[in-house]
């Protein structure tokens, strides 16, 4: 009878001890975590309004300058659209692939999305990513350069989001 009372308390102590380890471990997983913010600020985009400037404000004057920043400010929240149309199918993808770039990273954030109109072509759109990684010991703003895109596709299909993954996949 007392072998079983031992055995009961050796059990019982067991069980206790494991619980506070497990919950110990799990604490100090969830704070080496990374955090990815999910709020995707809105883009800027520079080209067809701004290269209309000049010949708009020969025509209206200074109205036709406002004009043409006011033609580059609606393409870009066309843009934007298609950006957060998309991001809930990309952005668990493109988080992960962030973390696996940025291990000691405590914070990781898009900070600015530029689009550039090439000047040769405004068919086509530079984009630059501006991404804040925070660790304990400093805080980066890393650019991702996702190379030329075709300002159709920018427009109506999650070309953004693919480029940024595939981009990611391969390393900076």
């Amino acid at each position: 009878m007392s072998s079983l009372k031992v055995v009961k308390k050796y059990s019982l102590y067991s069980i206790f001890t494991s619980l506070i380890l497990l919950m110990n471990l799990g604490c100090t997983s969830l704070q080496n975590a990374t955090v990815i913010n999910y709020n995707i600020p809105k883009s800027s985009y520079i080209g067809r309004g701004t290269n209309a400037g000049p010949i708009l404000v020969g025509a209206l004057g200074a109205t036709g300058l406002a004009l043409g920043i006011a033609i580059d400010k609606g393409i870009s929240k066309e843009f934007d659209s298609k950006i957060t149309e998309y991001q809930g199918k990309y952005f668990q993808r493109t988080a992960s692939l962030l973390e696996q770039l940025f291990v000691r990273a405590k914070h990781i954030s898009i900070k600015k999305i530029d689009f550039t109109a090439l000047e040769t072509n405004d068919n086509f759109v530079n984009t630059t990513i501006y991404i804040e990684v925070q660790t304990n010991k400093q805080t980066e703003i890393i650019n991702i350069e996702l190379g030329v895109i075709d300002f159709e596709d920018l427009r109506s299909t999650d070309i953004f989001w693919k480029k940024l993954t595939s981009k990611l996949k391969v390393g900076l």
